[in-house]
């Protein structure tokens, strides 16, 4: 038989271990959410910044103009720009720039933005590949954003002039 002493000691090294096991899983299972997280993340850059950014990775531009006062730009911020499969193609193929047009009124004049949010996509090297004004929903946003790109790849394989072929 086991004395009452024995059982208490074997009892605490249990409940310890399960706390242990506890804390190890909650940890393990939070930095999986931080790198989804991390993975899934829209990286704005600066408007000069993002040009040089997209010219030296020859990934094509977002230039996603918006307003703190906007209330579609705030439904596209948390509807569409937060779906996980807009989120990752952005993270892993463009090169994002937000600009407040409150804060940047004549970057918003030399790109004809007339309502909000309005979304330039231009190539690396800065043609202009398609706009979309206005609210877009996910699926409609992930659909143009396969068109920037195939568009992007066709402009990237098109020899420049005065080149060798």
């Amino acid at each position: 038989m086991m004395k009452k002493g024995n059982i208490l000691v074997l009892l605490l090294i249990c409940i310890v271990l399960a706390l242990v096991m506890y804390f190890v899983e909650k940890r393990q299972a939070s930095r999986s959410s931080d790198l989804h997280e991390s993975i899934n993340k829209i990286n704005w850059e600066d408007y000069q910044e993002g040009l040089a950014l997209a010219a030296s990775t020859n990934k094509p531009v977002m230039l996603y103009f918006h307003a703190q006062w906007c209330q579609y730009c705030e439904k596209m911020q948390k509807t569409t720009f937060v779906d996980t499969n807009v989120a990752m193609t952005l993270h892993k193929k463009f090169v994002c720039i937000r600009i407040d047009v409150d804060e940047n009124r004549q970057l918003a004049r030399d790109w004809n933005v007339r309502g909000l949010p309005f979304v330039w996509f231009l190539s690396s090297h800065g043609s202009k590949i398609m706009r979309i004004p206005g609210f877009v929903d996910s699926g409609t946003f992930l659909v143009t954003l396969g068109k920037v790109l195939n568009r992007h790849a066709e402009i990237s394989s098109i020899p420049e002039e005065g080149g060798d072929s």
